[in-house]
């Protein structure tokens, strides 16, 4: 008789998982998060996030029930980086009696000091090479495995077997409305068309304007139609490709909510 897994041993009736971090991130955790819910399927599964996340949480709503919204710490970039919410938090979270508390955010160290405050029964995440030993599942963070991989090894540790890898956002009728009105709107051609985003969080990562918009000319020059996106912040970087460009171009910065640009794609 196989012994049973941690999930199975512990029966938790209320898991919260820690993962405060922005929606490409999230994203590579919903493979981990369908893992985990399939494994505990009548759990109450919360997200300790940050506040956007309600979008999150409201769009995979067969994933996790509720957000918890993080108040920042110090050493988390992600906001403004104080501890002065901490105790009131910590003490929110010892209230509700957490059965299992996972640390999906990171690989370890302050992230599972904080986890270690909320109180809950037993704890999960990852530890770094030279971390003290944690009490609960903890294993250790591989830089070697892709973002998706790495979460569902810890999914694995708990007992909850991931077999499917594949990322999913699901589209609600509100982004089918928006596209039909943007389409409509801006002539939109969805057999011929390219969408050129130019944007990204940090500098560092960001192509020029000038590449964007030579490579963007290219497609335009062999038929295709040009969209630019991004959002009403990234408008300067948006018009910076349109400007550079030759040809004509659809302008859609500020012109989508992140639904509505999923749809789109």
């Amino acid at each position: 008789m196989n012994p049973p897994t941690f999930l199975g041993a512990l029966a938790p009736r209320r898991i919260v998982v820690f993962r405060a971090l922005q929606l490409g991130d999230m994203l590579c955790a919903v493979p981990a998060l369908r893992a985990l819910r399939r494994a505990v399927p009548h759990a109450h599964i919360a997200l300790i996030g940050l506040p956007w996340a309600q979008t999150f949480v409201e769009r995979y709503a067969e994933l996790v029930d509720e957000l918890i919204v993080f108040p920042g710490a110090m050493g988390f970039p992600e906001q403004p980086e104080t501890d002065a919410g901490l105790p009131d938090f910590f003490a929110q979270m010892r209230a509700r009696r957490f059965d299992l508390a996972i640390q999906l955010h990171g690989s370890g160290g302050v992230a599972n000091d904080l986890l270690r405050e909320f109180g809950a029964t037993a704890q999960a995440g990852f530890v770094q090479p030279d971390e003290v030993e944690r009490s609960g599942c903890f294993i250790g963070w591989s830089d070697d495995l892709p973002e998706v991989e790495r979460y569902l090894v810890l999914m694995e540790a708990l007992g909850a077997s991931g077999s499917e890898r594949r990322l999913a956002f699901p589209l609600n009728h509100r982004d089918r409305d928006e596209y039909a009105t943007l389409a409509a709107t801006h002539g939109v051609e969805p057999t011929r068309l390219v969408l050129v985003h130019p944007g990204a969080q940090l500098p560092s990562r960001r192509w020029p304007a000038e590449r964007f918009a030579a490579v963007a000319d290219n497609l335009a020059a062999n038929g295709w139609q040009i969209a630019i996106t991004g959002t009403a912040a990234e408008a300067p970087l948006t018009s910076a490709v349109l400007g550079a460009m030759t040809s004509p171009a659809l302008h859609l910065a500020g012109a989508t909510s992140l639904g509505g640009l999923a749809a789109l794609v």
